[in-house]
């Protein structure tokens, strides 16, 4: 298992998911948005794990992963997120998977609508380069980040789930002399805001 690649998704629970979008959706509607977003990045995993060799993980917060195996099809694994905040819960997960044997290891969540196949495979790629890949988001967090190896301080004290995240992630890698890879700024949804940029979604 030389590279793998771990998406953070919640189970699927109306109320539970896309809190943010409620006020304008509703729970349904939110939680409508949430499958049309995390099925599209499980596409993109499905995607690439036919063109290289990636092992794929679902790393689920919630009681039993069902529902998210029958959206995800076929070629993942499951594991349950550990407690902590996002930054412990993800570098648990990174430290689980270095563990295990892997020497790359790309993480990403379920909200990009114009993630892809493509720009999951730059990420691996970009860690030939650099031991650390970050993919900007407009919101100034990030939807994406590659380790080569483990550096649990990238998670430590960080605002999360602030305009911040990004910018205090890179000066802290600038601390620990590491030079990263950036990939496309995208943009997530978290808001009702974001919706204008994908009406799609709304319509679907």
């Amino acid at each position: 298992m030389p590279h793998q690649l771990i998406i953070f998704a919640k189970e699927p629970l109306a109320g539970q998911v896309k809190t943010r979008l409620i006020p304008a959706l509703g729970p349904e509607g939110a939680l409508k948005i949430y499958q049309l977003l995390a099925q599209r990045v499980f596409t993109a995993a499905s995607q690439l794990a036919q063109q290289e060799a990636i092992a794929l993980e679902i790393a689920y917060g919630g009681q039993q992963p069902g529902l998210l195996a029958l959206w995800a099809g076929e070629g993942f694994c499951f594991t349950p997120q550990s407690a902590g905040d996002l930054g412990q819960r993800m570098s648990s997960q990174f430290q689980r998977a270095f563990t295990a044997g892997a020497n790359k290891v790309v993480l990403v969540g379920t909200d990009i609508p114009d993630l892809s196949a493509e720009i999951l495979s730059q990420a691996f790629q970009a860690l030939d380069q650099s031991p650390f890949t970050l993919g900007p988001c407009v919101d100034g967090g990030y939807y994406l980040i590659g380790l080569a190896r483990p550096v649990p301080s990238l998670f430590h004290d960080i605002p999360w789930s602030t305009p911040k995240v990004c910018q205090l992630t890179l000066e802290r890698a600038k601390d620990l002399d590491l030079h990263p890879v950036l990939l496309p700024t995208l943009r997530d949804i978290d808001e009702p805001p974001d919706l204008r940029f994908y009406p799609q979604l709304v319509l679907s």
